[in-house]
């Protein structure tokens, strides 16, 4: 029930349609030659090119292929030059000079040439390819989908519905329906990538706490073993038990502060700077429920950047909805910082009322006997090191949780299927055969 205008514009970017070429296997187009013209071909194919995807391709030029009876293939390319391409990197790797190649290759025999290679195999393993004359050429990825970009249509099932239609139009049915059908498992695909984003980071952020954690605990766990087996101490009084209690208790909290405080710093120098990018955000793993505000302008603000990031290349700076985008980020930036520095400020205050009571305790403890203070002291770190890894397990298992609990906000009702011809009509031709029928004797 979102805005349709904005999810459409989002289903229809650049970038969405990309995903969903990426994983088609449409970089070479098949032609069957005419007389007349020459007619795209998908399923089945009289042979397969397999490409080197890490070798420069010829963009945009025509591989005339002729399948003899014995099952041999009559190669030749003729060209004035064209942009190479490699596929593993999606980028152009410079311009080719005039190319003039003619060979007869066997099935399974590997092309090589500086401007291409690839091998030509049979459709159906242990069948000779159809003999006959055909075409194929390759296209970038990026190229594709702006053609494909170019005759995609949405549209609402009816005002006010969350219902839409997606559509194309095109000359190869069979490829148009394995378009629709995986463009539309991408929708949903980024649709709960974009769900998971916030808890993969986070869970990432408290793994890489927990390794920290996890080194130090163990090094304060040997230090106390240690110092009981060097000094034969066995357990403190219980004057010193309840001062340690008190104590670690309050450097406790005071340690999930200064995490805290320095998360919210953080965020909030970036955001100051205007170099936060959307993938510094992370969920603030050590919050508290009073930071659930911040929490929620957190994911507010990075489902406005993510939005922006698959229109950017599309819409225009002139671009109504890119206007209206960019005033709702600035406002959601402002509103962020406002929110964090009031928790920064609450902070703030708790961190010095923690500093009085610790003042308090440390003269208590001054008190004890030295043995009994250094026994302490490593005590308390140990369990705060302790208590602190728990904490991070307990958040890993809760955002853990969270992540496989997402679901996608979409589904698929109907496969995609061929609507018909559109053009050329039988009305229009025959209304045209009539005309010329009628001119050319005149």
């Amino acid at each position: 029930m979102r805005s349709f205008e904005n999810q459409s514009f989002i289903i229809r970017s650049h970038a969405m349609v990309l995903r969903a070429i990426n994983r088609l296997d449409f970089g070479v187009s098949y032609y069957s030659k005419g007389r007349l013209k020459d007619t795209e071909i998908y399923d089945p194919l009289p042979f397969i090119v397999r490409f080197d995807s890490i070798h420069p391709q010829l963009l945009n030029t025509n591989f005339e292929a002729t399948v003899l009876p014995d099952g041999q293939i009559e190669l030749s390319v003729r060209s004035e030059g064209g942009h190479l391409h490699i596929y593993q990197t999606a980028r152009n790797s410079g311009y080719s000079g005039p190319v003039s190649f003619d060979g007869v290759v066997s099935v399974g025999e590997q092309v090589e040439h500086p401007y291409f290679s690839f091998t030509l195999e049979a459709p159906v393993e242990g069948r000779l390819p159809e003999p006959g004359s055909y075409m194929f050429r390759f296209n970038s990825h990026s190229a594709i989908a702006s053609g494909f970009r170019s005759s995609l249509s949405v549209s609402p099932y009816r005002e006010g519905s969350s219902i839409i239609f997606i559509s194309t139009t095109g000359q190869q049915p069979q490829k148009l329906v394995k378009f629709l059908n995986t463009f539309s498992e991408e929708v949903i695909i980024n649709n709960l990538e974009r769900k998971n984003d916030m808890a993969n980071r986070s869970i990432e952020f408290i793994q890489r706490q927990l390794v920290q954690v996890a080194d130090t605990l163990k090094v304060t766990q040997q230090k106390l073993m240690d110092f009981r087996r060097e000094n034969r101490f066995m357990m403190p009084s219980e004057m010193s038990s309840r001062l340690s209690e008190e104590f670690f208790e309050q450097e406790k909290q005071r340690r999930m502060l200064e995490v805290s405080y320095g998360y919210f710093e953080d965020i909030k120098g970036r955001l100051v700077e205007n170099n936060l990018e959307e993938s510094d955000y992370l969920l603030p793993a050590f919050s508290s429920e009073p930071a659930a505000i911040v929490q929620q302008f957190v994911r507010d603000h990075l489902a406005l950047l993510q939005e922006q990031s698959l229109i950017a290349n599309q819409a225009g700076n002139s671009n109504p909805y890119q206007v209206e985008l960019e005033k709702k980020i600035a406002l959601s930036q402002e509103t962020l910082l406002m929110a964090i520095e009031k928790q920064m400020e609450s902070i703030r205050m708790q961190q010095v009322e923690i500093g009085r009571q610790t003042s308090k305790l440390t003269a208590q403890i001054g008190d004890l006997p030295e043995l009994e203070r250094d026994f302490l002291a490593m005590e308390r770190t140990h369990k705060l090191n302790d208590a602190i890894y728990t904490f991070l397990l307990q958040k890993s298992s809760e955002m853990q949780i969270a992540k496989a609990s997402n679901v996608p906000d979409n589904e698929v009702l109907d496969q995609a299927s061929v609507g018909g011809p559109i053009s050329p009509t039988e009305r229009s031709n025959y209304s045209k055969g009539l005309m010329a029928g009628l001119i050319i004797p005149a």
